[in-house]
């Protein structure tokens, strides 16, 4: 669910915006959103919870996009589509785990948004 979520709002374009700093702080303090949490259905989350997988889900999109380049986040859809669980699709794709993945996008939060 958060790639498709983050690579829709990416599409439309959004952006983090005003809320990357927040977020860029919520990854600091490790109060983040797991991203395996996020695999399924984000009707589960209270409105606040929500927000945060939709901007977690398009920061995690950003970042994928902008390191590896739109042609692995096309990769990671296309992995998804062949029925590979999306940690095996990002180990395949971008050579990293969700644990991993998560700090990398921390980090980038934290240059872009100067947490």
């Amino acid at each position: 669910m958060w790639l498709n979520e983050g690579v829709a709002q990416a599409m439309e374009p959004r952006s983090l915006g005003s809320d990357g700093p927040r977020l860029a702080q919520l990854f600091q303090q490790e109060h983040e959103i797991p991203l395996n949490a996020l695999e399924g259905s984000f009707a589960s989350f209270s409105g606040s919870g929500a927000a945060l997988a939709y901007d977690e889900s398009l920061a995690t999109v950003e970042y994928i996009r902008n390191t590896y380049g739109m042609s692995d986040v096309v990769r990671l859809l296309e992995r998804l589509g062949q029925g590979e669980s999306p940690e095996s699709a990002l180990r395949s794709t971008v050579h990293s785990d969700y644990r991993q993945l998560q700090s990398e996008v921390g980090a980038f939060l934290a240059r872009q948004y100067g947490n």
